[in-house]
């Protein structure tokens, strides 16, 4: 295999490679994308620059990032989980805390890494861009990383009172941002932890409390 740490490192002591992220974000979409590098050669690679040039690596996934989805968004999705583990886009996402790169992670198929890694980054994101959490919605893999926070907003969460998934529904009723009509709604739920969910929700109107202390289930008296 290849020394590209030495041959690298040949071409940084010549200078080719003193403020020059732009030749090396070349060398990287050469070398990942074009030529067909398996795993481990990729990954020799991003060792390799990360050594003679630490501070670039991060411009540099983040313009490969850019170069690699704008062609075609949903071949980048499609293929995230594995780009993902190349580049490290979600860790990426998180540890530079740019709004914005880190909307366009969630939203090129990172959404559930970003929630589990940085929970609070998210939160925020879904609570200040209501448009980003409705898309996030949209992907079932990603529904209930969004309705679990009480940052998702109210008109999102009416919306998914009505989702097909009872684990969604009961992630809804659980919310304290869900509005109060909503939650009306999920009382009739014909699963139990939905309408557990609901007894223990303090946004719940007290008509519907008043008819879960006489419900047949002995939790969901408890609860309301």
């Amino acid at each position: 295999m290849l020394d590209f740490r030495e041959n690298l490192h040949l071409l940084n002591v010549s200078g080719y490679f003193v403020e020059e992220e732009d030749l090396l974000y070349e060398v990287v979409i050469f070398l990942c994308a074009l030529v067909g590098f398996n795993a481990a050669m990729q990954a020799q690679v991003m060792d390799a620059i990360n050594d003679v040039a630490p501070r670039a690596l991060d411009s540099i996934k983040v313009k490969a990032f850019h170069k690699m989805r704008e062609g075609n968004p949903d071949w980048f999705k499609s293929r995230f989980e594995l780009l993902d583990r190349r580049f490290g886009f979600a860790n990426l996402a998180c540890r530079l805390k740019d709004p914005n790169f880190l909307r366009e992670v969630m939203l090129a198929g990172g959404a559930v890494k970003v929630f589990e890694r940085c929970p609070v980054a998210a939160k925020k994101a879904i609570a200040i861009d209501p448009p980003l959490a409705m898309q996030l919605a949209r992907d079932e893999n990603v529904r209930q990383k969004v309705v679990c926070h009480n940052t998702t907003p109210p008109a999102l969460l009416r919306q998914l009172a009505r989702d097909e998934d009872w684990h969604v529904r009961e992630r809804v009723a659980g919310n304290a941002s869900t509005p109060p009509a909503a939650l009306e709604q999920l009382a009739g739920d014909e699963i139990n932890s939905v309408r557990q969910g609901v007894a223990e929700n303090t946004n719940t109107p007290i008509k519907v409390l008043e008819q879960f202390a006489r419900d047949e289930n002995r939790m969901i008296r408890e609860g309301a």
